[in-house]
């Protein structure tokens, strides 16, 4: 099981994120994600298919989707599947690209490292 697993099933990335070589592009998304999970979450409840959430709180390890549910029941959950959604469709070619940098970083590599044994 990958290190990150664990701290992402629980909503805690400061473990993780220090370890990315994060692409300078990627971090607009760090704040564009949150804004668009607050318009998705805000315009919902102001259009009636959310209600307003209750006064119940849920230790903020609880996963996502199982405190949707405990907070808001089973609209709430499914809101939060698609702000999750959502959040991957941004981070994507983000992902993506660093993916192809650091592949091309790593060929480079293992050139060098071949042109030097040889």
């Amino acid at each position: 099981m990958p290190d990150g697993v664990p701290p992402d099933v629980s909503n805690s990335f400061s473990a993780l994120i220090p370890g990315l070589a994060i692409v300078s592009l990627a971090v607009a998304t760090f704040t564009v994600v949150p804004a668009i999970a607050s318009f998705m979450v805000y315009f919902s409840i102001l259009w009636g298919w959310v209600d307003p959430f209750n006064a119940l709180q849920v230790p903020w390890t609880t996963p996502p989707v199982i405190s949707g549910f405990l907070v808001g029941g089973w609209r709430a959950a499914l809101l939060q599947i698609a702000t999750i959604a959502m959040a991957v469709a941004v981070y994507l070619p983000f992902v993506r690209m660093q993916d192809r940098v650091s592949y091309g970083e790593e060929v480079k590599a293992q050139e060098d490292a071949d042109k030097a044994s040889a």
